[in-house]
């Protein structure tokens, strides 16, 4: 039984269709969106479109620093602290044709912030 005046918050669950996360030369626009998740401080976060790129020839590929995956976790960790863990998969090339028909397009994401890292 809570006492009476404490407040639990429980888990929070955030979740956003960012089209297309920002990368490259572009990377450190991300920021705003990771302090975003700071100042609400979600336990876990999800994110639909984000356009993120992943290792596929190994198997921690999400973590990959050669990848825009593992460049943006890196970013995230603003959010979740040193040792954020996520799940990420990858959408596909784009079809519009034009500007659009290099990137990836779709893909879903589901991060957990670091407080979390025992149990997932």
């Amino acid at each position: 039984m809570l006492k009476f005046g404490f407040k639990s918050k429980g888990i929070v669950i955030m979740s956003d269709n960012v089209r297309r996360l920002p990368v490259g030369s572009e990377m450190s626009e991300q920021l705003p969106f990771w302090k975003r998740m700071l100042m609400h401080s979600p336990d876990f976060v999800g994110i639909i479109d984000h356009g993120l790129d992943v290792n596929h020839a190994d198997v921690k590929g999400q973590y990959c620093s050669q990848k825009s995956s593992g460049q943006t976790l890196k970013r995230a960790e603003k959010w979740g602290g040193s040792g954020t863990s996520w799940i990420v998969s990858t959408g596909m090339k784009g079809k519009r044709g034009g500007e659009f028909k290099k990137f990836l397009e779709g893909g879903k994401l589901l991060a957990a912030s670091a407080q979390w890292k025992s149990r997932t």
